[in-house]
């Protein structure tokens, strides 16, 4: 009798859960064997908090086109990425400011060298220096050797404009080889300063049989390190140079002739950084050009040296069953000259090293880029006829922001873009962790 009781208790409790489950599946509109009645009313409202579904359809038609204008492009490399997002942010906090982006410093080197009025804030300052730039991998199916052009700068914030290092047109392409993968630099036409961040951009394609068969090497936008993305790897190698000025070098031949059958290579180095040579001139397997004048057209000319470190310049002529290497060596004198003499026994050729200072601002002696602590203030004064006000902003992370400035007879908006900045150089140790604040004043 007992069992027959918890065996009709049992049989209940299942019906009652048969009976819960199809109260549930009507409910959701369902019918017995799975088929659907109708749907479910209301329908299911888009989250809280989330872009809208007409948002959402939007930004995907705009990069299903995108994908289809540049098929050649992987849409999933992270440099890549990197350099589209770094041209949109400078053209975002800079653009009002420097001016387009693809603009070319015109800031020239041996600026204050020759100025009998040179500027009491323009002496050594912190620069860096570009040895060299070399593809070590390639990731797509080329076959070596391969064929470049495109550009390659450096960006500092003395004016926030391109220094080009590397510029070669399609039809005047540079060969690399496995065995040599450096680029042949031609700049940067003026030392580079680091008073804030240094940028570094590379925009490179290998040249194919026809146009329409070039194809992407390198596209780079952002800070300075090693960049490995799906495309290639590109091995930039600087050094961090303190208290440093600018040294511009030039070399002319003064007594005899540039033996015929001899090619020639230029070179220059510090005493802090021996090992680390920066190619002046290497005219390959061709013979040495020399003008009219003997002057010697070197591709680089200006580099970084420490104020109380030491410039060598050395030469090696190879012919065919010969070599011969001279080196001299310079004291740098800040917004001076220095020459000395360098001889390789069928000519001797006279070597000057041209030294000046920097100074820290947009080429116009009008500064507008100031250093502020991340949890201090930045404040500005203008004194105009007496009348003087002052405002004061608390530094924030990211971004740009605007105050009112006013001084009676007019009103001015005062944009301030702040940016944190990473470390410099890791390679040497040197952390540099700073911000800056571009200040751009406009009449409201």
């Amino acid at each position: 009798m007992g069992e027959d009781k918890v065996e009709a208790a049992g049989t209940e409790t299942r019906d009652e859960e048969e009976d819960a489950e199809m109260k549930r599946g009507r409910e959701l509109g369902l019918m017995e064997g799975g088929a659907s009645r109708k749907k479910r009313e209301p329908e299911a409202e888009w989250p809280p908090g989330l872009p809208s579904l007409e948002w959402c359809q939007k930004v995907k038609e705009n990069y299903e086109k995108r994908v289809a204008e540049n098929p050649d492009e992987d849409w999933f490399d992270p440099v890549v990425k990197e350099a589209r997002d770094y041209r949109k942010w400078w053209e975002y906090m800079s653009c009002s400011m420097f001016g387009p982006f693809d603009k070319i410093t015109d800031i020239p080197a041996m600026r204050y060298t020759d100025d009998p009025d040179v500027p009491s804030d323009a002496s050594e300052k912190d620069t860096l220096q570009i040895f060299s730039v070399k593809i070590t991998e390639t990731k797509q199916d080329f076959q070596w050797p391969i064929h470049v052009f495109g550009m390659s700068a450096v960006r500092d914030t003395i004016d926030h404009h391109r220094n080009i290092i590397f510029n070669r047109t399609r039809d005047d392409c540079q060969i690399l080889t496995k065995e040599n993968p450096y680029l042949l630099l031609t700049g940067p036409s003026r030392v580079v300063a680091v008073c804030d961040f240094v940028d570094f951009e590379a925009v490179l394609k290998v040249k194919g049989s026809v146009e329409s068969e070039d194809k992407d090497l390198s596209l780079i936008g952002g800070r300075l390190t090693q960049y490995k993305s799906n495309l290639s790897t590109v091995e930039l190698t600087y050094g961090y140079f303190v208290e440093s000025v600018e040294a511009t070098i030039s070399v002319q031949v003064i007594d005899g002739s540039w033996s015929d059958g001899f090619s020639a290579q230029f070179t220059a180095h510090t005493s802090s950084l021996k090992h680390n040579k920066i190619l002046l001139l290497d005219s390959g397997y061709d013979n040495l050009a020399v003008n009219a004048d003997g002057i010697i057209e070197l591709s680089r000319r200006v580099v970084s040296v420490e104020l109380e470190g030491e410039l060598k310049v050395s030469v090696v002529a190879n012919g065919d069953n010969s070599r011969v290497q001279a080196e001299i060596g310079f004291i740098p004198d800040d917004d001076d000259r220095s020459s000395a003499e360098l001889n390789v026994g069928f000519c001797k050729m006279e070597v000057t090293a041209a030294c000046g200072g920097l100074l820290l601002d947009v080429g116009d002696g009008k500064r507008c880029v100031v250093s502020a602590e991340f949890e201090g203030e930045l404040g500005n004064s203008v004194v105009a006829f007496g009348c003087d006000r002052i405002w004061e902003i608390v530094h924030t992370y990211e971004g740009r922001y605007c105050v009112d400035l006013d001084v009676g007879f007019c009103k001015m908006e005062i944009t301030v873009a702040g940016h944190s900045l990473p470390c410099i150089d890791p390679d040497l140790r040197v952390r540099l962790y700073r911000t800056y604040s571009g200040l751009h004043i406009r009449l409201a």
